[in-house]
């Protein structure tokens, strides 16, 4: 297809293509092809000998830079974490004296890392520094508690943008010893409980766990009944003390996460005898606390108490059962909740019981949540100019405050709509999600661009369309800004009319197709930066028919049925049958038990085959010819359950389009006796045992049957059903196991006396029993704030009579998911037909079903109600969390944890807030009138700053006021600061760095300091950088300044009111750049054990700082740290590396900084490194060594190696090195490494090759 230029005009699209490339390609060639070069070269008015050698020229060093550039440098993303920094406790007894932070991202250009401690970048150049960067990941070197604990963060970034990762703490980890003082001996009588106190040493973390060794270790106390170590505290309780506990107990407290074990000093426990052994009761001893949870944590309540008798402990949660995922452990005094969810919280008791008396004790579990994601940002390319919102929403407990990031920045906007994008908009963003327990963040890279239509990706292409149908022929060229979209068929202007629609995005749509709309059509595409076009075809096809539907059946359990489904279509076209059971597709695949597909005939023995007819159980499956040709897609369905019963429809599926039809089938719970039934009893009444065929699935059992013998019919008695296992039966059963798959089961049928004169004459039909069907016509009768009747119809009973309903819920803030409705009375009765739906939400739009049940199981639930909405209440749920402070001067900000919304109770819902002065008795009230405000904020300008408030907020709506919140004490905001710093002072240290100091400023009136620093003459203080310090810092590092530059600099103190005044300004000069030349090495030579590197002085231009000497870095090649050298020459000896690859880097060292590198690569003596000696030499002089990789593990290079006649007998030596080992290269490839370096063997041959003809042709003009 063609696709049209700026102009208008037509051109192959190769043509465009390689206009495009060799633009980017070569920018210093005209913007046109290489024929149309080649064409202007030979009308050079000089002559074309001179435009042949410039066309060459060209041409050769175009090649180099196509082979020196690389694919991937034409595209590229931004960088994606695939490895963070995780929270780190470090053993203050560690052996290992470092610390390892990882941190790695995938980006293209690869990315570059920096670190951030406590919000502040890591100087890893500074003097002394335990850090030091190793690749992505940050190493603290012999790391020292008071300087290296604290919050770790690592910022990743390339041209594209940077990204902050989350945030991670290293702690020093220590478990103290125990006190060394003796412990005191405990006298306790026997009969009476024991306390023996663990006391733990200073520790860190938290965590320990406690056990307790008697006499000797490893001798542990048992935990029991009567025993117990709360791993709290670590105390030893004994509930009742007998004499077999005399001896010396010693506490052991463990610290896992720095793996150690401490000892305490025994503690004596002498019991006393007593003659008459007293009786107590129950003491509670151990009561666990009000308890905070997250959503899936594992937590454990402790309980125990001391008496005689011992005590009994017992669970309970108030507010309802025990969680499903509770345990009760050791011996009872532990509550274990695996897996909390929130409505696991409430008010748990723990109960103490004894022959003598009772305690008990009740606390609070409340269940928060970590911050969750449920819409976050994604990665995404947008026009320039377009309109563009990030949405970032996450659910937590308490609610997660969201924050934005770009490119590793805070911004202070509460979210991310861009009304017309620019490209300044690109870059990294980050979305975060914070709530007191712990921070969630998501990364997006936007990118911005713009260009001119192009179909090069997406051209249009032949497109088919169903006569009679509908067509939507695709139009997606690359564009930005959006294009605005023209059709033309064949040579005629398309425009909208009521069979043919141009949508939004560039779409055709054609409806009702005819033969007459094939054609050519062409999508024109246009915006500001230039335009194109593509063409594509239209061939329209004969649509699809079914001309043979399936039709409705109604069969018993365990017969068959036959779906027939026949379709005409176009021949050209395949065609696909897709069955679906009542909306949802079947796999017969995976299902063939019960679903067989395909066309079928069926064997002579069926006299007549009625599409969808049910099939007798003996029928084989066979085929079904059709002989108007159409294709067919019968549906056979075998061995039918209940299950299998609903509406079936028949897809008959083209590529192009698809027609539907549908059949309802009917399966009916009566299936036939087994074939191997053995026959009913003639004798006197006696049972007898009948196999029946279970072809319904586990939940029917046997219920009654009928015997019948000619026209006479008899009502037989059906014991209860048993289940007749498959491999070994019970022997006493008289069961049979059947071979298959065939569900069998047991049913012993008595006949009355005389019924049959032939046993062989008589067969059974036995019917079934099943769950109930679903209720009916269920509907709301009448509500209130928190009920609701509801009143429905019985279902089938399946001859099981119903013996209770079930009633579930829907609300809207639950989803999809239907939770247990309670009810009055709590359980529905069997013969009910209504119910009360209690404790419910006021003002709550909800869905009701319902579920019968009976001795087989539950049934199918109803269909839900329509949605009703309870009525309004006044609300009873107060705002939590009620804090505030701070803000700008003369100001009073309180803050809250809104009300969820389904506690809003009913419309116009809003907050009161209430506040006074500390020493007033009259509440000042406001209202706030929206239901998601977290804040007010009350200005008065004779407010004394930190004036004490106490402050409390209760929630309205239209019906009245709830409660207000517990009252919290508030401060109202201080004055900014009023005074400068003093002793201002500071020192160019680089060219881009600066060091400045002041005094400090009263701690209380700040809450840190602002420097502030901008060139003089070139800058305005508008655009000053700004660095910021806590306010225990007299000092910091200023960097990112510009080289050989007067700078203006001050200081302030701010706080929460804002800005104070600025010290005087400070004006410092930084240092000339350091060379931007990197030393050109010269020379390398081996010298025995060492190895000289040699360099030219780097020449500094007249700009940059004179050289003070040469900094030299010895490496391992991967590796970062090395051995640094300093030196004033122009050489420097190195030590010869056993073995492995080495770098050596040469720098310039000014005032200024470090100048640029040049970089040499070493090879180790046991490497690639190979000693040529001639078989002439003798003596034991030096020799000179040559560092030489081969192309192939077959090729032998030989070289010949003169030596001056001082030095030997022999005046030559003839050498031949054989192959050293290399990486795996392609098939087919040939390299050529030298002298240490490597690289790609086609591109170092290609490359060669073209600097050889560029020579020649040098040479020859």
């Amino acid at each position: 297809m063609d696709e049209k230029n700026k102009d208008g005009e037509h051109g192959p699209k190769k043509r465009r293509q390689g206009q495009r490339r060799w633009i980017s390609g070569w920018s210093g060639v005209p913007s046109s092809t290489p024929e149309e070069w080649r064409k202007g070269g030979r009308e050079d008015e000089d002559g074309g000998p001179h435009a042949n050698i410039m066309l060459t020229l060209a041409l050769l060093l175009h090649l180099l830079v196509l082979l020196v550039s690389s694919a991937d440098e034409a595209t590229g993303y931004g960088p994606v974490f695939e490895e963070q920094p995780v929270e780190t406790i470090y053993p203050e007894e560690s052996p290992e004296a470092k610390i390892t932070m990882n941190c790695r991202a995938r980006a293209s250009p690869p990315a570059t890392y920096k670190w951030r401690k406590d919000n502040k970048d890591i100087d890893f150049s500074a003097e002394g520094s335990h850090f030091s960067l190793m690749g992505g990941n940050l190493v603290i070197s012999d790391p020292v508690k008071e300087q290296h604990a604290g919050n770790y963060c690592c910022l990743a970034a390339n041209t594209f943008g940077t990204v902050i990762s989350r945030e991670a703490s290293v702690q020093f980890g220590y478990l103290d010893l125990f006190s060394s003082e003796e412990r005191e001996s405990v006298y306790v009588k026997e009969g009476q409980g024991a306390v023996l106190l663990c006391a733990p040493p200073p520790h860190y973390p938290a965590e320990l766990s406690f056990r307790w060794i008697l006499n000797e270790f490893p001798t542990f106390i048992p935990l029991d009944k009567r025993r117990f170590v709360s791993q709290i505290t670590g105390n030893l309780y004994i509930s009742k003390v007998d004499s077999s506990d005399s001896g010396n107990y010693s506490c052991i407290a463990s610290s896992s996460s720095i793996s150690k074990s401490v000892f305490s000093n025994y503690i004596p426990l002498v019991p006393l005898s007593e003659r008459h052994n007293r009786k107590y009761p129950a003491d509670l001893n151990v009561k666990f606390p009000d308890t905070t949870a997250l959503v899936g944590q594992n937590i454990t309540l402790e309980c125990f108490a001391l008496g005689n008798p011992v005590p009994e402990i017992m669970w309970k949660k108030l507010d309802g059962e025990l969680p499903p995922n509770h345990e009760v452990r050791t011996a009872g005094a532990h509550l274990h909740l695996h897996n909390v969810q929130f409505e696991d919280s409430g008010t748990y008791q723990c109960e103490a019981v004894n022959s003598k008396g009772k305690d008990y004790h009740t606390a609070l579990l409340s269940v928060e949540a970590f911050p969750e994601w449920v819409e976050h940002i994604t990665s995404t390319e947008k026009d320039l100019g377009s309109r563009y919102t990030m949405s970032c929403v996450a659910s937590g407990k308490p609610e997660p405050q969201i924050r934005w990031m770009k490119n590793g920045e805070l911004l202070d906007r509460d979210e991310m709509s861009f009304n017309s994008l620019t490209f300044e908009d690109s870059g990294m963003y980050q979305c975060v999600a914070e709530n007191r327990h712990g921070v969630l963040y998501a990364n997006a890279e936007l990118r911005v661009f713009a260009c001119a239509p192009t179909f090069e990706h997406n051209p249009l292409k032949r497109v088919l369309a169903p006569r009679n149908g509908r067509v939507v022929i695709e139009c997606r060229p690359k564009a930005a800004p959006k294009p605005t979209f023209t059709w033309s068929k064949d040579t005629e202007l398309l425009s909208n009319s009521t069979r043919v629609f141009i949508w939004e995005d560039g779409s055709l749509e054609i409806l009702n197709v005819t033969r007459a709309d094939e054609g050519r059509y062409t999508c024109f595409a246009e915006n500001d930066r230039g335009k194109a076009n593509s063409t594509g075809s239209l061939l329209v096809l004969e649509s699809t028919k079914i001309n043979l539907a399936p039709a409705n059946a109604d069969i018993k359990a365990g017969e068959n049925a036959l779906m027939q489904c026949a379709a005409l279509h176009d021949p050209s076209l395949d065609i696909t049958f897709i069955w679906s059971l009542d909306d949802h597709v079947i796999d017969v695949h995976t299902d063939s038990q019960h679903y067989e597909r395909g066309t079928q005939r069926y064997s002579s023995d069926l006299e007549s085959v009625h599409v969808a007819s049910y099939l007798r159980s003996d029928v084989q499956a066979g085929q079904v010819i059709f002989e108007n040709g159409s294709s067919n897609g019968a549906l056979l369905i075998k061995n039918a359950q209940l299950k299998h019963a609903g509406r079936y429809t028949c897809m008959a599926q083209t590529p192009i389009d698809n027609a539907t039809e549908s059949a309802q089938l009917v399966v009916r719970a009566f299936p036939t006796p087994g074939p191997e039934a053995d026959p009913v009893s003639t004798d006197k009444g006696n049972p007898k045992t009948v196999a029946v065929q279970r072809g319904v699935g586990d939940e029917c059992v046997v219920a009654g049957g009928a015997g019948r013998l000619g026209e006479r019919t008899l009502v037989l008695r059906v014991e209860p059903l048993r289940t007749a296992p498959k491999e070994a039966p019970d022997a006493g059963s008289g069961g049979r196991s059947r071979g298959g798959d065939q569900s069998l089961a047991e049913a012993t049928v008595t006949a009355p006396k005389g019924c049959f004169s032939s046993a062989s004459d008589a067969a059974l039909q036995i019917e079934l029993n099943c769950p109930p069907g679903a209720p009916g016509g269920v509907r709301v009768m009448n509500k209130t704030e928190k009920k609701v009747t509801l009143q429905w119809s019985r279902g089938a009973d399946n001859h099981s009579p119903i013996s209770k309903y079930t009633i579930q819920y829907r609300d809207a803030y639950s989803g999809d998911e239907w939770k247990k409705a309670a009810t009055s009375p709590p359980e529905v009765e069997g013969n009910a037909e209504t119910a009360t739906v209690v404790d419910l939400f006021p003002w709550t739009e909800y869905e009701f079903r319902v579920f019968a049940a009976n001795t087989l199981g539950t049934g199918e639930p109803s269909s839900p109600t329509t949605k009703e909405k309870t009525l309004d209440a006044v609300p009873v749920v107060a705002p939590s969390n009620i804090g505030g402070g701070g803000g700008t001067s003369r100001e009073l900000t309180i803050t809250w944890t809104p009300v969820q919304p389904q506690h809003y109770y009913g419309p116009n819902f809003g907050y009161i807030v209430a506040f006074r002065p500390f020493d007033n008795k009259e509440w000042r009230k406001v209202m706030v009138a929206d239901p998601l405000a977290r804040s007010y904020i009350h200005k008065d300008l004779a407010l004394p700053p930190l004036t004490k408030f106490q402050v409390k907020v209760k929630a309205f709506n239209s019906k009245g006021e709830g409660p207000f919140s517990l009252t919290a004490v508030v401060y109202s905001a201080q004055d900014a600061p009023s005074e400068a710093p003093s002793g201002f002072e500071g020192k160019a240290l680089s060219a881009t760095e600066a060091f400045v100091s002041w005094l400090p400023l009263p701690q209380d009136s700040i809450d840190g300091y602002q420097v502030k620093f901008w060139r003089n003459h070139e800058e305005s203080e508008g655009g000053a950088q700004t660095v910021t310090a806590s306010n225990t810092d007299t000092n910091t590092r200023l960097d990112g300044m510009k080289p050989n530059s007067n700078y203006l600099i001050e200081v302030r103190g701010y706080n929460t009111a804002g800005y104070g005044p600025p010290s005087e300004r400070l004006q410092i000069r930084t240092k000339k750049a350091p060379p931007s030349q990197a030393p050109r090495i010269i020379g390398k030579r081996l010298k025995g054990q060492t190895i000289n590197i040699a360099w030219e002085n780097a020449q500094p231009l007249p700009d940059e700082a004179a050289i003070d000497g040469y900094k030299v870095l010895y490496r391992k090649q991967g590796q970062v740290l090395g051995t640094l050298y300093t030196t004033s020459r122009l050489y420097i000896d190195l030590p010869l590396p056993a073995e492995g690859d080495y770098v050596v880097e040469v720098r310039a060292h000014t005032e200024g900084g470090d100048g640029a590198v040049a970089q040499i690569q070493i090879t180790g003596n046991k490497g690639h490194l190979h000693r040529l000696q001639s078989n002439g030499v003798s003596g034991s002089r030096e020799r000179e060594y040559l560092s030489a990789r081969l192309t192939s593990a077959s090729d032998l290079v030989s070289y010949r190696w003169t030596v001056p006649a001082a030095e030997t007998s022999g005046n030559s030596g003839e050498l031949t090195l054989q192959p050293v080992t290399k990486a795996p290269t392609a098939p087919g490839a040939k390299s050529l490494l030298a002298d240490g370096r490597t690289g790609s063997g086609g591109v170092m041959a290609a490359r060669s090759l073209a600097l050889i003809l560029l020579a020649l042709l040098c040479l020859n003009l």
